[in-house]
């Protein structure tokens, strides 16, 4: 096997090399390794417009969840997936880190490299939102502005708790934006969605049964959101308890959803990095699927 391993240093402010070397170490005892440690989406693109002239085998992904989502996009963009037959793996070297968890891994050396050079793929489908594609999930309101206020500088110096800053501050400030959902034909007002391909969120928190691999689109809506029903949130995540429980969250499998504004454009993240803000958001299954490796 041949293997291009793509390091993205913004992820944890170039800390993790010796981490990284270290599996690129262990793995390069049996297989080629071709290792970039890279800064700009500019570098990134150069590199994965050139996997194909270079007959990678695996493509390992080490970062954040951010990370693995722009590659991925990156490939769609390229028709790369359909050019040849991808496989992902991935190191760990984010602030939150869902997938490592979606796919039972720890920060061990030889776990990672056991699992990088291993032959459990599994298939996961990606998830359409307007032009974008994801792989956990995607949020709509307050914690995209959570995600905004939290600056690219304060999360390399703080890691997780640059998120609870901002958090404690979105809170004691808190502006309720309301948008309009259409979900199986029936209309919503909600100040606070989330969609999630994944069984966990922002980080270890359980959120769900499903996961990236049952194909499976779970929406929660809340509504009426204020300071209470947040601390009532952020308690169930941190006490790993089942959030769809909460009274004012609904729960919904779909297939399809459409949200709109009504008086402002609406923040949206994708995998836990800040996006934009739309007048129109439409978020839908997906037909491509892309090769994993799991534990």
């Amino acid at each position: 096997m041949k293997f291009c391993i793509i390091y993205n240093k913004n992820s944890s402010n170039g800390k993790k090399i010796k981490f990284i070397k270290k599996i690129c170490k262990e793995i390069e005892k049996d297989f080629y390794v071709d290792l970039f440690e890279l800064e700009t989406k500019e570098e990134t693109i150069k590199i994965l417009k050139d996997l194909d002239k270079k007959n990678y085998t695996r493509l390992i992904l080490a970062g954040g969840d951010g990370t693995v989502s722009y590659v991925i996009n990156e490939l769609i963009k390229n028709n790369m997936f359909f050019l040849r037959n991808f496989v992902i793996g991935y190191i760990p070297t984010g602030t939150t880190n869902v997938l490592m968890n979606e796919l039972n891994l720890n920060r061990n050396v030889n776990n990672i490299v056991k699992n990088l050079t291993s032959n459990n793929i599994k298939k996961s489908n990606l998830v359409k939102l307007n032009d974008r594609y994801f792989l956990l999930m995607s949020s709509i309101g307050w914690d995209a502005d959570v995600i905004k206020l939290t600056s690219f500088t304060i999360k390399k110096k703080f890691g997780k708790f640059a998120f609870v800053l901002s958090s404690i501050k979105k809170i004691i400030f808190l502006k309720r934006l309301k948008f309009r959902i259409n979900i199986n034909d029936k209309f919503y007002i909600s100040n606070w969605i989330i969609c999630t391909n994944s069984k966990h969120y922002a980080g270890k928190f359980k959120i769900n049964e499903s996961n990236i691999f049952t194909n499976e689109i779970i929406f929660f809506v809340i509504e009426e959101l204020n300071r209470v029903k947040l601390i009532k949130i952020i308690l169930t995540f941190l006490f790993n308890l089942e959030f769809s429980n909460l009274n004012f969250v609904k729960s919904f499998k779909s297939k399809k959803i459409f949200i709109e504004k009504i008086d402002q454009k609406i923040p949206l993240q994708i995998d836990g990095d800040y996006v934009d803000i739309f007048d129109n958001i439409e978020i839908s299954s997906s037909e491509i699927s892309i090769n994993l490796l799991t534990n």
